[in-house]
């Protein structure tokens, strides 16, 4: 009777160490990111982008619902080593300059851009992560 009870604990045991996720390993920018972003104007929000390849294209990517202008509006960014760059691109009427740096394993990237309306320019820090 021990010895049942003693193997159904193990076998519990077993199957909750067996379910556990393995955590997600990321070898490219590509696929949906959260993004935690610090306006000085509107304050800290956050939302979802999606970052694809563009095809032939090995350094190019784009990335849609960049400032929360949604999914229909998107930039165009180059990626050389960990830096993505964004350079003179206009999303709903606004211009975007600015960089971000991605960690090497996929997991973040650092951004600081600037959004110009044609009357101010603000400086924007937003953090994109993904699990």
């Amino acid at each position: 009777m021990r010895l049942l009870i003693f193997l159904s604990i193990l076998l519990i045991l077993a199957g909750t160490v067996a379910c556990e996720k393995e955590p997600q390993t990321y070898n490219s920018v590509t696929g949906s990111w959260r993004c935690e972003e610090n306006h000085p104007v509107k304050g800290f929000n956050t939302y979802l982008v999606e970052i694809d390849s563009v095809k032939n294209e090995t350094n190019l990517f784009l990335i849609g619902n960049f400032y929360d202008a949604g999914y229909n509006e998107f930039v165009f960014a180059r990626l050389s080593e960990n830096q993505f760059t964004i350079n003179n691109q206009v999303i709903t009427a606004l211009f975007v300059n600015g960089n971000g740096t991605v960690n090497e394993d996929y997991t973040r990237i650092d951004w600081e851009y600037d959004i110009d309306d044609g009357i101010q320019e603000i400086s924007v820090y937003a953090r994109y992560t993904r699990k």
